[in-house]
């Protein structure tokens, strides 16, 4: 996958790329096959975020951002991706040697919801800098809370991403330039839909950060009761999707208009 990101903000297309394999390393900095949320990365995808503006002790999102580098400073193009219209907000933060900053979204992008995109930069242009980690946790109006670890996509190949000469840069997932991208999720388990509802958040990343390019998927999902009977439904994905509930009486996903699809046994 390529993402397209522009220059000021520094235009990144994100060529998102999903692809599967494994690549060798070419970098000093040692890089994973895939992407994972225990590992410094170069970038860092936070998977949702939410706030309400009049009530944030009820809905808010606190985000925390740490560069693990022990001598080196480093700025980061934050983007910031509207779920409902795709539209991209960004801004940049800079981070000293071991620092943390935390913020809440309610100061930031209030009563949004959608996803970040951070991406360690020099000079304004993405670059190699594997030591980035970062975490979130979210309280929703309806009582959900999650504490939830950033993803982190390591940078290869190493220094700078060359620019493509009209003020973007291209972010390659191709395990070459970034690590690739996942094209399969698994959840490993979930309480009863009976007593319980889960909350299940999707999306797929904008393939370019300037004007956000609204674009939808499909997936095919695979879901196991307790005795092992599969069912299977699809999900379309727009920009974001906020959260699908799997209603075992129904036989549905349902709650979002984005979580269409019956299962079958």
């Amino acid at each position: 996958m390529v993402i397209s990101l522009p220059r000021r903000f520094f235009g990144l297309c994100l060529m998102i790329g999903i692809l599967s394999g494994l690549a060798g390393v070419a970098s000093a900095q040692p890089a994973l096959a895939y992407p994972n949320d225990q590992a410094p990365a170069s970038i860092l995808f936070f998977n949702k975020y939410t706030s309400n503006l009049s009530t944030p002790h009820l809905q808010d999102t606190q985000i925390s951002v740490t560069n693990t580098n022990q001598n080196t400073p480093i700025d980061i193009h934050m983007f910031l991706v509207d779920g409902s219209t795709c539209s991209v907000a960004d801004s940049f933060i800079s981070l000293t040697p071991n620092q943390t900053i935390s913020f809440f979204m309610s100061d930031y992008d209030p009563g949004i919801q959608g996803y970040i995109v951070m991406v360690a930069a020099a000079g304004g242009t993405p670059t190699q800098f594997n030591y980035l980690i970062g975490s979130e946790f979210i309280r929703e109006s309806d009582g959900h809370l999650a504490n939830l670890a950033a993803v982190g996509i390591q940078k290869i190949s190493p220094g700078d991403v060359v620019p493509n000469g009209d003020g973007t840069a291209s972010l390659i997932f191709n395990n070459v330039e970034y690590q690739r991208l996942p094209s399969i999720l698994a959840v490993s388990s979930f309480n009863s839909q009976v007593t319980h509802n889960t909350n299940l958040a999707l999306y797929s990343p904008s393939n370019n950060l300037l004007i956000g390019n609204p674009q939808s998927t499909t997936i095919f999902a695979l879901v196991f009761d307790e005795s092992e009977n599969p069912y299977s439904t699809t999900i379309r994905i727009g920009c974001f999707n906020p959260g699908c509930h799997y209603e075992p009486a129904a036989g549905e996903w349902t709650s979002q208009p984005d979580c269409p699809g019956r299962t079958y046994g």
